[in-house]
């Protein structure tokens, strides 16, 4: 989407309410851990493995809280902004196109349950496309949803590392 503010030439309509349709916040949603809740850590004889546990919690704390900071700027940013320039409607019917062709939902017998686009809202790409106020708001749910991916791969990627660990002392 940033690419058409820079190529507005390259822009279509269709394309620019296809992206917008696609802004949706991500959720995260760890399992517990008991084992350092309980205060049952101290059973655990690797120092390394102990302090994996324990940082756990914190990085697992700090990607929810960026989720959520998203989540609430989807809210209230992205939210009002389509409200105000009443395209609601647009962006919905794009995002059921879109459904029925992906691997979004399991079955794919979806069929679009808003009819159409609007045909009171007429909005150009070329408003769209100078409008700062959208140019921020998708630079910044893309800064946040880039930091929560990458900060996503680094927690499985420490998972897998937690899990060589475990399996490392389990064979002593």
């Amino acid at each position: 989407m940033l690419t058409f503010y820079s190529e507005p030439e390259n822009a279509r309509l269709d394309s620019i309410l296809l992206y917008l349709g696609s802004v949706v916040p991500t959720t995260f949603d760890p399992i517990q851990n008991d084992l350092v809740k309980s205060g049952s850590i101290e059973i655990v004889r690797s120092e390394e493995l102990k302090q994996l546990l324990i940082n756990w919690s914190t990085d697992v704390i700090q990607l929810k809280e960026i989720e959520q900071m998203y989540l609430r700027y989807y809210e209230t940013a992205f939210t009002s902004y389509i409200n105000e320039k009443g395209i609601q409607r647009d962006l919905a019917n794009y995002f059921w196109k879109k459904a029925s062709s992906s691997s979004l939902l399991e079955t794919k017998e979806i069929s679009n349950p808003i009819p159409g686009n609007s045909k009171i809202s007429k909005i150009s790409k070329e408003q769209l496309l100078s409008d700062p106020k959208l140019e921020g708001i998708i630079t910044w749910s893309l800064n946040l949803n880039t930091f929560n991916n990458l900060e996503g791969q680094t927690l499985m990627k420490r998972i897998d590392y937690i899990i060589e660990v475990l399996e490392s002392e389990i064979e002593k």
